[in-house]
């Protein structure tokens, strides 16, 4: 928590309260605001020496406050040298015209005598901005080419979740209606208002597989099952100025809305499914519905492929390399100039194609089954090489979800699920998601019941008594080892039949 002190003559006491609310609201700083007031005999220069004990000192300048003469060897010590010894910083705010060295106004000036309101939020992010990161941000918002004409919308979200904690809801009922672009651009614009950003895109993602990616994006390890997982996130975050973005939210994600000084966003189409979540609601409609239709009509074919390709990533976040082992994916940029792809993420090209190119360009069965196989060459070069692919276990889980929904005689697509689900549970395993890896083999053990596969089902059980006894359910872990050994046993009975 950052220690603030301003020094500000009395008269200017109603502004130095409201900036202090404002810090204490919006970024949980402390700021001793009644310390700070300006007594009789004191000005500014002297004023500022009590301050040292702080760590930032914000000088509020107006005629009331300044010295009826700015003499350098008085004020040069006591506003810049010994807070440059005690290692403590120095703003300086600017309430009413008048005179003060120009020294003051180089670095950390604010100029409030117009834009109360956005004089504010500079000094906050400036404030916020002293204090690194513990860690770089896993999720960092692309620049949308395409945003314009929000920006009633986008100061409706810097007050609810920006200026103090809260919760805000964008509804768009109809395809192309611009949540999500929305959504990023606030992100982007307001990133330097918090501690930190979670974004995560929750479209056919399960409670489970949402709390681990926003554990791993908050550098969290979660041990417990998904019940425990939960409150320690949401414990985590309450406690921190963080801004977790909801993007296509189903009604489960609301138990990831923390409260106390975070703030949550989410993108819906059905803002009644979270009426109790207290959110402020915000509801769009397309700029232009006939745009993405236009653009569509005039796609070439390359492009047509490239898109169904795209589409054949479904709504999950997919990377460029992904695309490029499906299509021509040097043509991804002009999609996303034409309005068809979204760029989610600038670090690593995590990408979204948008709902009404997706209702355009069904892809094949060829190419669901490419996708497949393309998702489980990726997994198996990340696993030699030892790198991270976290982030794109959501593309494991659609193509897991496509081979286990073909007919029991496409043995290809059985054989590329297990190999899929073995990937994936040593990804999750390594990096303590217990929770998702246990889900996947729930999924994929019950598909090798059906199927007869007593090997398949074997490892999966293995690994599913492992994870149970590390969560200390133990009579669970024992009926399954039981029916572990009823398997077993059968298959003896048949090996010697």
């Amino acid at each position: 928590m950052l220690s603030i002190f301003p020094c500000y003559a009395t008269r200017d006491k109603p502004f130095a309260l409201d900036l202090a609310a404002f810090l204490e609201r919006g970024a949980g700083m402390q700021v001793f605001a009644e310390d700070g007031e300006i007594g009789r005999g004191e000005n500014i220069v002297s004023k500022a020496a009590d301050g040292l004990e702080a760590e930032v000192i914000l000088l509020v300048l107006s005629p009331r406050a300044t010295p009826a003469r700015w003499v350098r060897t008085e004020w040069e010590p006591a506003l810049r040298e010994e807070p440059r010894k005690a290692g403590v910083k120095v703003g300086t705010i600017l309430v009413e015209p008048c005179e003060f060295p120009q020294l003051l106004g180089r670095d950390a000036f604010f100029d409030a005598t117009r834009d109360r309101l956005a004089a504010f939020r500079e000094i906050k992010r400036w404030l916020l901005g002293l204090t690194p990161p513990p860690r770089e941000a896993e999720f960092e918002p692309a620049r949308q080419a395409f945003f314009e004409g929000r920006e009633a919308e986008m100061e409706i979200l810097r007050q609810t979740l920006a200026d103090a904690p809260g919760a805000a809801m964008v509804e768009g009922s109809e395809s192309g209606s611009g949540k999500t672009t929305l959504a990023l651009e606030f992100a982007r614009q307001s990133k330097r208002d918090f501690e930190g950003l979670v974004w995560l895109s929750c479209s056919r993602q399960s409670l489970a597989s949402l709390a681990g990616e926003m554990g791993s994006q908050l550098g969290m390890q979660l041990e417990g099952d998904a019940e425990q997982n939960v409150r320690d996130l949401t414990g985590f975050c309450a406690k921190r100025r963080i801004l977790v973005v909801l993007d296509d939210a189903p009604e489960e994600a609301g138990r990831l809305i923390a409260g106390g000084s975070s703030s949550t966003l989410l993108t819906t189409s059905r803002a009644d499914l979270f009426a109790g979540a207290g959110a402020v609601v915000i509801p769009i409609d397309p700029l232009d519905q006939q745009a993405p239709r236009r653009v569509l009509a005039g796609l070439g074919p390359e492009h047509l492929n490239l898109l169904a390709a795209a589409c054949a990533c479904g709504d999950a976040p997919y990377r460029r390399r992904l695309l490029a082992e499906l299509a021509a994916g040097e043509l991804l940029d002009e999609l996303i100039a034409k309005g068809m792809v979204i760029q989610l993420d600038a670090r690593h090209s995590l990408c979204s194609t948008y709902s009404l190119a997706r209702e355009a360009a069904t892809p094949s069965d060829a190419l669901a089954r490419a996708h497949a196989h393309a998702v489980n060459r990726l997994f198996a070069d990340w696993a030699r090489e030892d790198s991270e692919c976290e982030a794109d276990l959501p593309q494991l889980r659609r193509a897991l979800e496509w081979t286990l929904s073909q007919e029991d005689r496409d043995e290809e697509a059985w054989v590329l699920a297990c190999e899929l689900a073995k990937r994936g549970v040593a990804l999750l395993k390594r990096k303590g998601r217990q929770v998702e890896a246990y889900e996947l083999l729930d999924v994929v053990s019950r598909k090798a019941e059906e199927r007869g596969d007593r090997r398949m089902l074997e490892d999966c059980s293995r690994d599913q008594i492992w994870i149970l006894e590390s969560w200390d359910r133990t009579e669970e872990a024992r009926r399954m080892r039981d029916k572990r050994r009823a398997i077993y046993e059968d298959q003896m009975r048949l090996d010697f039949v």
